[in-house]
């Protein structure tokens, strides 16, 4: 078993492509030689923006993009790939990424094999306080981080206190990594405190690369500093292309599965090597004769083994050249055997890549129903549980159903028909739910806090203040504080506080609330304060 991994696509998953067969009086002109073959495709309909379900893309004042997740298909490319400018206009700017996505085989429109889908987000002004024209709080960024090549497991580092400076009274207190565009298969993490942090770059992956920025945070307010664009790119070996051997240095095509049918059609089987980027050219007999449109029917009475060589163009970052052949051997059976009933239950039926999203989501894009080695088409759904193909969010790992209806392929009895799909059918699934990774999809309740943290809630009367920020949670002590979805960033700071949004907090001469958040979005402490002429009168708070 081969330990290498390869990642060479920009984003998430590689996934294999199957063949599209059809007989030569359908083949419309457009469509070249190497893609013709004539097993008719299953499909899900046509694939589109809305299909893909792009969601959660935002832009940050900074410009800093926030890249969507995506629940079906795979994000290749992206035509913004670095940040937006900083928006210091005082008013939104309508910000739109525009991302290229791989459509799934299984689509109709699979031949146009990418689709464009827009992303549009309202990126808000800078407030003064994240504005270092206007806060010499602010921490600043100089020089350039050049890119890393050659990046493996063992790592390599960026001393970060080169790049980046404190402002005038407040220290750099954390640093964050963003990812821009490229795999997501490449790790970081940082050593030391504050101003003086070490970032380490690591992958156990090979031939993948991803362009990352660094972001510094200091500890006194809102304010950031970001740096230029960088690269990093792991260690790509020499590796060659085989049939069967599959170690540190081959992959395997490894033909899996497949068949012919009694009148010759030839169910192509799957392969595994070529980093999901191979395609099967043509097909050959013993005989080297190209029956990639069909081999001939078996009339003789009984079954027949037939070999057949599958053959393949290289891929340009492989060690060898030119085209590799690969053999598999098939029973035919003949034209007189009886076609049988496909049931739910059957063992010929083979269910593949079906998995189950943190985010309660059946993840469809790399999920497959193998027939007797034919590819089936299907549907899934949460039996009635969720919504649709997605599940709730649960806080403990969950086993969960997944109702699959299949479409019966050609070659049985009750061809065109579905199976499954329904509670208690053997074509089922029981998968595993892993618990959500956001603490913030479980809280409740909504309160309002000041735009401005501090560090003394009596820091508060200096001036008055509107609790303007939306916080998702309960304003209890150790309750998740969340915003936009995802824990708050409180520095650990104070912040007036009020059930009503607008609401003057601060030197108004009456009692207010105010609350203490950690960096990590937890409720720290709650006090109520009075700012009394030349005091403050503050004491734990027991009135929300």
């Amino acid at each position: 078993m081969s330990t290498k991994i390869n990642a060479r696509s920009p984003f998430y998953i590689l996934a294999e492509e199957p063949i599209v067969f059809r007989e030569p009086d359908e083949i419309p002109d457009e469509i070249p030689d190497d893609d013709i073959h004539d097993d008719p495709i299953t499909s899900l309909g046509t694939f589109t923006c809305e299909t893909a379900g792009l969601a959660n893309f935002s832009v940050s004042s900074n410009g800093v993009i926030n890249d969507p997740t995506i629940r079906i298909g795979t994000i290749l490319s992206k035509d913004q790939n670095t940040s937006f400018a900083v928006n210091t206009t005082g008013s939104p700017i309508t910000r739109t990424v525009n991302y290229t996505i791989i459509i799934p085989s299984n689509y109709t429109n699979a031949s146009d094999t990418t689709i464009v889908c827009p992303q549009t987000f309202d990126q808000p002004s800078q407030t003064a306080q994240e504005d270092p024209v206007q806060n010499d709080h602010c921490p600043t960024f100089s020089g350039t981080i050049s890119d890393i090549t050659g990046l493996d497991s063992t790592g390599s580092s960026i001393t970060l206190n080169t790049f980046f400076s404190e402002g005038s009274t407040a220290n750099i207190n954390n640093y964050r990594v963003i990812l821009q565009s490229g795999a997501t298969g490449i790790s970081h993490s940082f050593s030391g405190s504050g101003l003086n942090q070490t970032l380490t770059f690591t992958t156990g992956l090979t031939c993948t690369s991803a362009t990352f920025v660094v972001e510094a945070q200091n500890d006194e307010d809102n304010c950031v500093a970001i740096s230029n664009p960088f690269t990093v790119t792991a260690v790509c070996p020499s590796i060659t292309l085989t049939c069967d051997t599959d170690d540190e240095t081959n992959d395997a095509i490894n033909l899996q599965g497949g068949s012919i049918e009694a009148d010759g059609t030839i169910h192509v089987p799957s392969f595994n090597g070529g980093t999901g980027i191979l395609s099967i050219k043509r097909i050959e007999d013993a005989g080297d004769v190209d029956v990639t449109s069909g081999y001939s029917e078996n009339s003789t009475g009984s079954a027949r083994n037939v070999t057949l060589t599958f053959i393949f163009d290289i891929p340009d970052h492989y060690s060898n050249s030119g085209e590799i052949e690969c053999d598999k051997t098939f029973s035919q059976p003949t034209t007189t055997a009886p076609l049988e009933e496909l049931v739910c239950g059957d063992d010929r039926i083979v269910y593949q890549g079906f998995r189950i999203a943190p985010t309660g989501d059946i993840v469809e894009g790399d999920a497959r129903v193998l027939v007797d080695g034919v590819s089936a088409s299907f549907t899934v759904n949460t039996l009635g549980v969720g919504t649709g193909t997605v599940f709730p969010e649960v806080e403990t790992e969950t086993p969960r159903t997944v109702g699959v209806t299949i479409t019966v392929p050609s070659g049985w009895s009750n061809a065109g028909s579905t199976i499954g799909g329904t509670i208690g059918s053997a074509c089922n699934r029981i998968l595993q739910q892993p618990r959500s990774t956001n603490p913030c999809s479980f809280v409740s309740g909504t309160y309002y806090i000041t735009n401005t943290g501090f560090n003394q809630f009596c820091d508060i009367c200096d001036s008055v203040f509107l609790t303007g920020l939306r916080i998702n949670g309960s304003p209890q002590l150790n309750e998740n504080a969340c915003y936009a979805g995802n824990p708050f960033n409180g520095g650990n700071k104070w912040f007036g506080l009020s059930l009503t949004q607008g609401t003057q907090v601060g030197n108004v001469g009456t009692t207010f609330e105010a609350i203490k958040i950690s960096e990590f979005g937890i409720v720290l402490d709650r006090a109520q304060v009075n700012c009394t002429s030349g005091s403050c009168i503050g004491g734990i708070s027991d009135i929300l």
